[in-house]
């Protein structure tokens, strides 16, 4: 299954987060949490209160989400 996942990121200033969206493909949402937990950006108020919306789509959108990621300034900066 495909997964749109809106969460709080971190590491831009203190006290300050920046919203993001990430696709994932995953089994289930626990692999989805599974992923959450190795997953860097993330606002490390604990993933579980980080994350805002978790929505099953489909492969299409899915698709355009892992190639709008690729020019996402935030999440391809090292």
């Amino acid at each position: 299954m495909y997964y749109k996942v809106l969460m709080e990121g971190g590491h831009v200033g203190a006290g300050k987060s920046h919203d993001m969206c990430r696709y994932f493909q995953a089994k289930n949402l626990t692999d989805i949490f599974d992923l959450l937990g190795k997953m860097p950006r993330l606002k490390s108020k604990g993933f579980s209160k980080s994350v805002k919306l978790i929505e099953t789509i489909s492969e299409e959108e899915f698709m355009k989400g892992r190639h709008y990621e690729m020019y996402d300034a935030y999440l391809t900066t090292h």
